[in-house]
């Protein structure tokens, strides 16, 4: 995302420098772990599945006919960003197209607008009455 000033109000350095989501924190300023890329590590499961992982969080992805789908979106808006490139290293061109939300907590479902923002988003109707109530910046509701 790239935009003149945060949510928070906050100007930019440049229009190259990505706005980080900061989810439900209030905090003055930038937070700088919430930007910082993550190694993402993806092994093959079987056929077009994959397993996907920071070090603490496991998910996977896979590849369908209209693109890719990924579960969750994992811990920050930099490691969002990792798994998007991840996922995009194991089927190029085939972008993000669906991501499935296990449950509302922000370290798995916080920031798909960080991981790909044009997605069809899935996800139990709780679990988006409580992102919709949230609103959570950087967390996408269900499609």
């Amino acid at each position: 995302m790239m935009v003149d000033e945060c949510q928070s109000g906050e100007s930019l350095l440049s229009k190259d420098t990505p706005c980080e989501h900061c989810g439900v924190f209030t905090l003055g300023g930038d937070i700088p772990i919430q930007g910082a890329w993550r190694d993402i590590t993806y092994t093959p499961v079987r056929d077009k599945i994959w397993s996907v992982s920071e070090g603490i969080y496991r998910s996977i992805f896979l590849k369908g006919r209209k693109g890719v789908v990924a579960f969750d979106t994992l811990t920050t808006p930099g490691t969002a960003r990792a798994y998007a490139a991840s996922v995009g290293r194991v089927f190029p061109n085939n972008p993000i197209h669906t991501i499935v939300y296990s449950h509302d907590h922000l370290d798995h479902t916080g920031y798909a607008e960080d991981m790909a923002p044009d997605a069809h988003i899935i996800a139990h109707e709780l679990c988006d009455k409580v992102i919709r109530r949230r609103q959570s910046d950087g967390q996408l509701a269900a499609t």
